[in-house]
């Protein structure tokens, strides 16, 4: 009997170590695998992210490979990774088609930026047009995406954070501060990418993501299918979309706001002091780039602008005081002017 109780015990202790090393323990509070169907039929219910991949599944968030399969233990590619966390902040492409260019519709300017690398008939296409539009990534340098790569451990942490619209949070440390977080919990901690570090030390501060049992973080190292997931449902959990209902627009929002807006572009006269190329941020300039009063709304907040679709408050400007607002239009300098002052609905996603 005690031999037996042993096992059992020896076992369970298998099972959480092994949870813990992907980084993901404790789990997410979600209903009892045993009270879902599973999703996948690879992934059984006592597999240790069946209620994270279920849940998520259910609501659309994840998708299978074919035949039933989810291959829990493949790593996700970027592309994959993108898709999946914007729709698990209630991001979608059909309610930005109308007014983008890169998207078959029509806008003031002309059309979100698109990685060289991203085939116009692939089908993450439009999630990664959005994701570059928003500011959740800046790609792999060079305009491309490397879609097909497998995500790393840095990489989830760091974009889950800028879908949350938490980069007020991770502007808010000092670099000591955020160096203080990670050195406490990790010893490969300056294995995390510099400019990457904030936002890591967001994410594990505030629970999205945690280490391996021997101390270290892996920053660089790939995270499987079944590991996502359940980085993905403390995402949701964090910051749950809203309900929509029949009479909401085409998108989520929390609250919505009437703004003065106003236009500039990528040149280095409307983008003062920062240059024809970055904004306050760092971002490359294009379009989805909106400068806003960080004391309306903080840096990194993801809106909906009237006639101009999804956009990050990412630049700053000595006249965007109060209820101001500046969008990028990716034209010549003289067309930007045309733009004018219009009042105009700015809906606050995040």
């Amino acid at each position: 009997m005690f031999a037996r109780k042993v096992l059992r015990f020896s076992r369970l202790l298998a099972v959480l170590a092994i949870v813990a090393a992907a980084g993901l323990c404790p789990p997410p509070a979600f209903p009892t695998a045993a009270a879902q169907s599973p999703a996948f039929a690879d992934v059984p219910s006592g597999h240790w992210a069946a209620d994270a991949i279920n849940s998520l599944a259910e609501v659309g968030v994840l998708k299978g490979v074919g035949s039933g399969r989810f291959q829990p233990d493949r790593t996700m590619t970027r592309a994959e990774y993108l898709t999946a966390l914007l729709r698990c902040r209630g991001f979608d492409p059909a309610a930005q088609a109308p007014v983008d260019q890169a998207l078959g519709g029509s806008g003031p300017g002309t059309g979100s930026s698109v990685f060289t690398d991203v085939p116009p008939d692939a089908w993450y296409r439009p999630y990664a047009v959005l994701a570059l539009r928003l500011g959740i990534t800046e790609g792999a340098g060079r305009g491309r995406l490397r879609p097909d790569d497998p995500v790393t451990r840095e990489e989830t942490a760091a974009q889950a954070v800028r879908a949350l619209g938490w980069t007020s949070r991770a502007l808010g440390l000092t670099w000591s501060q955020a160096v203080s977080i990670l050195k406490a919990r990790f010893t490969d901690w300056e294995s995390i990418s510099a400019a990457e570090r904030p936002y890591v030390a967001v994410a594990v501060r505030d629970g999205l993501v945690a280490g391996y049992p021997d101390g270290t973080f892996a920053p660089q190292a790939t995270s499987t299918r079944a590991e996502v997931a359940v980085v993905l449902a403390r995402v949701r959990q964090a910051s749950p979309p809203p309900t929509r209902t029949a009479s909401s627009p085409a998108f989520t929002y929390r609250r919505k706001m009437t703004l003065v807006a106003t236009a500039y572009g990528p040149n280095a006269v409307d983008n003062y002091p920062w240059g024809a190329d970055l904004c306050y941020l760092g971002y490359h300039l294009r379009e989805g780039i909106v400068a806003v009063d960080p004391k309306v709304i903080p840096l990194g907040t993801h809106l909906y602008v009237e006639g101009y679709g999804y956009a990050v408050a990412a630049d700053t400007g000595g006249a965007i005081v109060g209820d101001r607002i500046d969008l990028l239009l990716n034209k010549p300098r003289s067309e930007v002017q045309d733009f004018g002052i219009q009042r105009l609905t700015v809906y606050v996603v995040d």
